[in-house]
């Protein structure tokens, strides 16, 4: 757990160890390598801000072949939702989730011993991943890249096709309204 007050939760893929025998076991005091610099991405879920969950089957799946591909360890934020979570809640669960990674002496790597981290998302996961990278430019946390697969952005007025597709993929736009 994150944040107690707000219920934020994260979970952690690692690539397992080479020696089967170390599976399972993770050392918490010690960083993932003092040579070898290993990613951290930070990952935030899609859903238009109302469903889906860092839980969910797509994204564990998404989550565990990133870390096989890219051999990083991936911290999927399962960051609150409207309507029970209100705007900006997804974004101060972000900038949570990003300032809790940062200070995990166990996700430290490399010679300089620092959490060398990316932000990712999907979809809505892709404006969350946005708008805590410019909190972090702003604040002086070092992110190294910022990862946006689909990301959804809205605009004062509607687009021709949110219009068209209003209510065909899983939501509506009132309900990414709320």
């Amino acid at each position: 757990m994150v944040d107690k007050s707000t219920n934020l939760l994260n979970r952690v893929y690692r690539p397992a160890p080479e020696n089967e025998a170390q599976w399972g076991i993770i050392e918490l005091e010690k960083p993932l390598s003092t040579e070898v610099v290993v990613s951290v991405v930070v990952f935030f879920h899609g859903g238009s801000f109302t469903h889906s969950s860092a839980n969910s089957a797509i994204y564990d799946t998404f989550c565990r072949r990133l870390v096989s591909i890219c051999k990083a360890v991936v911290v999927s934020v399962n960051y609150g939702r409207s309507p029970e979570d209100r705007y900006p809640c997804a974004y101060d669960d972000g900038w949570s989730a990003l300032k809790w990674v940062t200070t995990r002496p166990w996700l430290q790597s490399g010679k300089d011993s620092k959490v060398h981290v990316y932000l990712a998302g999907d979809s809505s996961g892709g404006n969350v991943a946005h708008h805590v990278a410019v909190r972090a430019a702003e604040s002086g946390v070092e992110v190294i890249g910022n990862i946006l697969l689909h990301p959804m952005f809205g605009r004062q007025r509607r687009t021709e096709s949110e219009m068209r597709l209003d209510g065909k993929y899983f939501v509506t736009i009132q309900d990414r309204d709320i």
